[in-house]
């Protein structure tokens, strides 16, 4: 099991982080002219504009003819370093921060000042509020194992010990919580290492909640919530060898 005792937040010298995503489901859909006026209201804050979408190939094999149906489509908004993102879908806004990632209070200003200039409230109700952290954590080689990860994550895999350390692995952990209405999905592999000498493990911390206030500042209460959960989670998973990693 893993635990969520509440641990003291660090902010540490390197933090481990390559992705934050915060992501707000919305109860009504946009057309596309309304995504494109959308986009255009955030366009000095993200350069560059660029439609992106997912395509289905349909083979109809008596008629020996294939057909791309468009399955949906999206504006994606960065910034000209390509670090901030901005995804917005017909029922979607997705912010996105890319490594280095500073604070969560220069992430989060970035999203309330989209939500104010987008006029996203009151006309538009958010049914479901996501936040996702994704982590690398870059470990000492060790011979053919993954630098005997247990050392590093409190959580894993319970195997017996006739079985030897492994090369590689993954886990993925469900569960709801009581004391945020949410619930979390937990996830960590062996990653392509990008730092010599060294074996990179992830960590992917997902947190969804489906009830969402009406009230605006009641769901951005939520929103910080959620982030403090993140957090505790995070300082529960990880063990002090991992943090001497991240204040180097």
């Amino acid at each position: 099991m893993l635990e969520t005792e509440s641990k003291p937040v660090t902010c540490y010298k390197a933090p481990p982080i390559t992705e934050a995503v915060v992501e707000m489901h919305f109860g009504d859909v946009l057309s596309e002219s309304a995504r494109k006026r959308t986009s255009g209201k955030v366009a000095r804050f993200y350069p560059t504009e660029v439609q992106e979408g997912l395509i289905n190939l349909q083979l109809n094999p008596a008629a020996r003819k294939a057909e791309f149906i468009d399955e949906d489509k999206w504006l994606k908004r960065a910034t000209e370093d390509q670090t901030e993102i901005l995804l917005i879908k017909s029922n979607v806004l997705t912010w996105s921060q890319l490594a280095p990632y500073a604070t969560w209070d220069q992430f989060s200003e970035r999203i309330r000042r989209d939500i104010d200039v987008i006029a996203v409230r009151p006309r538009r109700i958010v049914t479901r509020i996501g936040m996702r952290y994704i982590n690398r954590i870059d470990i000492p080689a060790s011979g053919d194992s993954v630098g005997q990860y247990e050392g590093y994550l409190q959580g894993g895999i319970s195997m017996p010990p006739i079985i030897p350390p492994p090369s590689a692995y993954t886990w993925h952990y469900e569960t709801r919580h009581e004391d945020v209405p949410c619930r979390s999905v937990i996830k960590s592999a062996t990653v392509i290492p990008i730092v010599p000498n060294t074996n990179a493990i992830m960590l992917d911390i997902d947190l969804i909640a489906d009830v969402v206030p009406a009230r605006f500042e009641e769901m951005w209460e939520l929103l910080q919530q959620l982030r403090h959960l993140k957090n505790t989670l995070f300082e529960s998973i990880i063990t002090d060898k991992a943090r001497e990693i991240f204040s180097s």
